[in-house]
């Protein structure tokens, strides 16, 4: 189940501040999911520095290697904090992460940060078909390069939480 096409109406001390339609496809409990956020602020103080916690628009683990897909409108609304993040997960984790530029579904480029391209990709313009295949060709690769001995091994200790 998705919620497609939902008009979201909000409104403060009464009066109506916004009117819209949005589609949340992974989302079954938009009330839920709304009231389910974390305040992220209240762990900043747990770090050095201007140091933060923060969100990721998505992530998918294969093979023991993990893919981190952050979407934003344009080049601008990134900041130097989430590029040195890349970098070093790429460089030290293992992990692969997507800046995806663009309205949303509609990207119009990206850039990659991975174990084998640490310094990225730079601005590539892309179609969703060929960010498509920038997504797949990571996926082959894991599949190539597999990091888990034992495919079961994991799955056993999740028996215990869940």
């Amino acid at each position: 189940m998705s919620l497609e096409n939902v008009v979201v109406t909000v409104e403060k001390d009464g009066k109506q501040k916004e009117k819209f339609i949005a589609n949340y496809p992974n989302i079954r409990n938009l009330r839920g999911y709304l009231n389910g956020f974390w305040d992220f602020d209240k762990f900043n103080h747990l770090f050095p520095g201007r140091s933060k916690v923060a969100d990721v628009d998505g992530s998918i683990e294969l093979n023991g290697h993990t893919l981190h897909i952050e979407f934003k409108a344009s080049k601008f609304a990134m900041n130097k904090g989430q590029v040195l993040k890349a970098i070093r997960q790429a460089k030290y984790s293992n992990i692969t992460t997507l800046f995806v530029f663009g309205e949303a579904n509609k990207p119009v480029e990206y850039i990659r940060f991975s174990p084998d391209l640490v310094e990225g990709t730079g601005y590539v313009k892309c179609t969703k078909e060929e960010l498509d295949a920038v997504i797949k060709e990571w996926v082959e690769y894991t599949k190539k390069f597999v990091l888990v001995a034992n495919r079961t091994e994991e799955w056993d200790i999740t028996k215990k939480y869940c």
